[in-house]
């Protein structure tokens, strides 16, 4: 079995079986499934049978969707910043 079109992103586990087996889809490059360049990726796992002469072999299209998540961290321009809150001043201020 293997990945077509996404191998750099993604990665199957275990590679070869006999028969019948469970497998997992691993992602080998978290780097590339970044939101804001990204949001569907399609790829195609193959299974293939080991034979040298004529072997048969089934594809099954794949669509990843990609989730919005916070992975920008703040940044600050100043390294300190000081500001002052009255006593009585009404919530939401």
């Amino acid at each position: 079995m293997y990945v077509k079109n996404a191998n750099e992103i993604f990665e199957l586990t275990p590679r070869r079986a006999t028969n019948e087996a469970t497998f997992a889809i691993k992602v080998k490059n978290g780097t590339a499934l970044d939101y804001e360049r990204i949001k569907t990726i399609n790829f195609t796992i193959v299974a293939k049978e080991v034979v040298k002469k004529n072997p048969k072999f089934t594809e099954v299209p794949i669509i990843v969707r990609v989730l919005d998540r916070n992975d920008n961290y703040p940044e600050f321009t100043k390294s300190l910043y000081e500001v002052s809150v009255p006593e009585n001043c009404p919530v939401g201020t």
